[in-house]
């Protein structure tokens, strides 16, 4: 239940705490008053839009507070558990920016719209009218039905498949791209294999050419080198040998000599060495103008064929690449009927899942049915008759489906069942549906008896109501506020009504009046005794003034609302 409302700078409220009872409570006032506030407030708390223009002029915020109760309830939000006591505070500040808090923790809006349909049921004088669309039946009647979390699974399972559907398309996007691209791909792939570069090859060749086109220099200084080093008598090596033999020989007489040996013979061996090398180094070198041409061609080929596809590691990722798509090209009918398949078991999946959840409608449309009948008999249609109609939509089509014995049908937010209500309100008609006949009056009472019809589930504590009693007056309003009383011994509600007999009602009754005070107008609302409870009524039965017959009129409503 909602135990309390504080509202601050709020439209043309200044300050105001609201202590709610359990049972039935009526807010009544005149037009303008500032009754709606009231429940704009409390549509707010449950995560309605709110907008600065809220804000009392020249405050910087509002403040709206209030206290929901229910111990059987626990929330968790991310790793916060809740229970019990629900706190929920909103600050709509004048810069347009706003905060929210469940308990004094900090929460966003999405997390209040999760949990606010089991703290409370919101409906405004309006709803009746989305009664005349039929789409909303499904919501109105499986407000009535509890299906253990069937349909979280299948809107789970609804997404999985679209996904999976989505993939599905991609794929034949791609393979009829790649079929357009064979071709290319083919001529591209067939270009580059003919040259067949290799990795690091044109740094190979070019080192070749330099050597070649360097060839006589090369072999001059190679020549020559050879010759200083190691190539006669006269040669670095032979007179560095001499050396050697000359110093061991005066070593015999002073040890001063030996000391030069070790560096000398260690240049001994390293100027045989280079000879060698450079040796090594000329014997490879030869010219020969048939390979040179060979391999300049092989050069300008390999330039070529990076002007067009980049340096030889790209091209060679590039053909990697056109390979494998190529490749795919071959296997997308294989992968294409992969994915079809899965879409057909994902298809059976949802389809056992939805074949449940429509098992349970079809269940429960005899007690819904009777339920609403019953309700309506209470509020003065004695004759009325209400079916549900649960229809399914079999299909062909290449959109996502569920498959249920063999058969596709046609995929909607809460399963494969279409609700439609179809009703009579007077006897010896034929059932309709809702838009085709039933009067403002009419729709009211059967909104309400959805809303009773409601409480049979856990979903809703508190049933806020917004006038819905439009349409109907006298005898049939005070029936309404007796339907309505005896909803109220299951679930909290608080309604605003403008009917004495509907107010009669009520448990617990307040007055929202405005006043001036100073050069502004404030709103202000009061919860009243019994006393004040009766002139309210008789000022709703005769006008501003009460007379000795509308105050006994009141009592009179007031002691006949008790069935």
């Amino acid at each position: 239940m909602l135990k309390s409302l504080h509202i601050k700078n709020f439209a043309i409220i200044v300050e105001q705490v609201v202590e709610f009872d359990s049972g039935l409570n009526i807010i009544i006032g005149e037009t303008g008053a500032g009754k709606s506030i009231i429940l704009d407030a409390i549509g707010i708390l449950l995560g309605k839009r709110a907008s600065q223009d809220m804000i009392r002029k020249g405050e910087e915020k509002s403040i709206i507070e209030g206290t929901f109760y229910d111990e059987s309830l626990t929330f968790k939000v991310e790793d916060e558990v809740f229970t019990k006591e629900f706190i929920i505070r909103k600050e709509i500040k004048s810069n347009g920016s706003s905060r929210l808090f469940l308990n004094d923790t900090p929460i966003q809006i999405n997390d209040i719209k999760a949990i606010a349909p089991k703290l409370a049921n919101y409906h405004s004088q309006d709803e009746s009218i989305v009664l005349r669309d039929d789409e909303s039946h499904i919501d109105f009647y499986d407000d009535f039905i509890i299906f253990n979390g069937l349909i979280e699974d299948y809107k789970d399972k609804k997404s999985a498949l679209i996904s999976e559907y989505n993939k599905l398309r991609k794929m034949i996007r791609d393979r009829d791209e790649s079929i357009q691209k064979k071709d290319f791909l083919e001529y591209q792939l067939n270009e580059i294999n003919k040259i067949n570069p290799k990795e690091g090859e044109l740094a190979e060749i070019n080192e070749k050419l330099q050597l070649i086109e360097n060839s006589e220099e090369i072999l001059e200084s190679s020549q020559e080198l050879t010759e200083l080093t190691n190539g006669s008598d006269d040669a670095i090596y032979s007179k560095l040998r001499r050396v050697i033999k000359l110093l061991e020989d005066l070593g015999r007489f002073n040890n001063d000599f030996t000391t030069y040996l070790e560096e000398l013979n260690s240049s001994l061996v390293s100027i045989n060495e280079l000879g060698n090398v450079v040796a090594d180094f000329s014997s490879g070198i030869s010219y020969n103008p048939i390979e040179t041409e060979n391999i300049r061609k092989r050069s300008v080929e390999l330039r070529n064929l990076e002007k067009k596809y980049g340096t030889i590691e790209e091209i060679l990722e590039k053909k990697e690449k056109m390979e494998e798509e190529l490749s795919l090209i071959g296997d997308y009918d294989y992968i294409i009927d992969k994915q079809r398949f899965l879409i057909e078991d994902l298809e059976k999946e949802i389809g056992h899942v939805a074949k449940k959840i429509s098992i349970i409608r079809k269940k429960n449309t005899p007690q819904f049915c009777a339920n609403l009948i019953d309700s309506l008999n209470n509020m003065g249609i004695p004759n009325a008759g209400f079916e549900v109609q649960v229809v399914n939509i079999a299909t062909e089509s290449n959109e996502p489906t569920a498959r249920i014995n063999d058969k596709k049908y046609k995929l909607f937010d809460k399963g494969v069942d279409s609700i439609v209500f179809l009703s009579a309100m007077n006897k010896g008609e034929g059932l309709k549906r809702l838009s085709e006949f039933a009067s403002g009056g009419e729709l009211s009472r059967i909104l309400l008896s959805l809303k009773g019809n409601k409480i049979n589930t856990d979903i809703s504590p508190v049933l806020i109501l917004d006038e819905i009693d439009t349409g109907i007056s006298g005898r049939v309003s005070q029936l309404v506020g007796q339907q309505m009383r005896r909803i109220s011994e299951k679930t909290q509600i608080i309604a605003i009504t403008h009917s004495p007999q509907i107010a009669a009602a009520g448990d617990t009754n307040f007055v929202v009046r405005k006043e001036i005070v100073g050069e502004r107008t404030i709103s202000k609302i009061n919860k009243l005794n019994e006393n004040e409870k009766t002139i309210e009524i008789a000022k709703l039965i005769s006008g501003t003034d009460t007379t000795s017959n509308s105050l006994e009129s009141a009592k009179e409503l007031i002691n006949s609302s008790f069935y």
